[in-house]
């Protein structure tokens, strides 16, 4: 199989994306005796980034400035399954790092769950959700480390670029549950992604978060999850008032299957599960 990793930049230090790219290359070569193909393809939101290797193929898509994660994680997807052929896609933090048989464990995964969206376990901190520990089916995938198969792409298209960042990866498993197709997590696998102890989130990333909150829930109808983040905007201090807020985005493309209601989960705020503790 021809296997791309996606990685989107902003602002991330040489040394951090070094860490990455090493950590791939090691386990790229753990996968040895396959007869899998890998490259890594990447894009510049923020500051000007070059990336180099011997040991693995890299393209660098044009930057087109901040255009926001989902727009340039979309413009990957498309380079790799419309230009270039590739059966899959795996999306990558630029921030995280592979274990030495990440690769290897998920492509075992994806042989027996061929037509399915994928989520790479996290470590140390993996997130809380509940997932079934037999079938591991999840209520929707992480996009932090998420393998795109090119069938369920065939069948579902692109991220909703709506959500300038966060929340695209909920949206995207809610439309594969819609459409039947199956949403796992790996946890054999693991994708080291260290978020204990960070700073809080700026202002201005707390605003993005919020927002993309609001149009998932305006676009899958939860009037009630609209209002707790607009009222959560103000209480955070983004906005001092609702008319403060800017409208909903024109062109949401709202969802109105009768069925939304069983793939949807407002219950549990921005967790979007049943946690599995805390």
């Amino acid at each position: 199989m021809k296997i791309t990793i996606a990685v989107v930049t902003y602002n991330h230090g040489p040394e951090e994306i070094q860490t990455l790219l090493d950590s791939l290359i090691k386990s790229i070569k753990h996968t040895q005796g396959s007869s899998h193909v890998f490259q890594l393809i990447y894009i510049n939101n923020g500051n000007e980034l070059n990336l180099n290797s011997d040991d693995i193929k890299i393209r660098k898509l044009q930057s087109e400035g901040n255009i926001g994660y989902t727009k340039a994680c979309n413009l990957i997807l498309q380079t790799a399954f419309e230009q270039l052929n590739q059966d899959i896609v795996i999306t990558a933090n630029p921030d995280g790092m592979f274990f030495y048989d990440t690769l290897s464990k998920t492509l075992n995964f994806i042989e027996k769950n061929p037509h399915t969206l994928i989520e790479i376990s996290q470590f140390p901190e993996e997130h809380p959700k509940n997932y079934n520990p037999i079938t591991n089916d999840v209520e929707w995938a992480s996009g932090c480390c998420l393998v795109f198969v090119k069938s369920v792409v065939e069948k579902l298209g692109y991220l909703d670029e709506i959500f300038f960042m966060y929340m695209e990866d909920v949206d995207y498993s809610w439309r594969a549950r819609l459409n039947d197709i199956p949403v796992k997590i790996c946890p054999s696998a693991k994708f080291g992604h260290d978020v204990i102890d960070r700073p809080p989130p700026s202002k201005k990333v707390l605003e993005h978060f919020l927002q993309s909150g609001r149009h998932l829930g305006a676009k899958w109808g939860c009037d009630s999850f609209v209002h707790f983040c607009e009222d959560s905007l103000i209480s955070e201090g983004v906005f001092t008032s609702k008319q403060e807020i800017p409208s909903l985005i024109d062109n949401i493309k709202y969802i109105t299957n009768d069925k939304s209601i069983q793939v949807t989960n407002f219950n549990h705020h921005f967790r979007f599960a049943e946690s599995r503790w805390g």
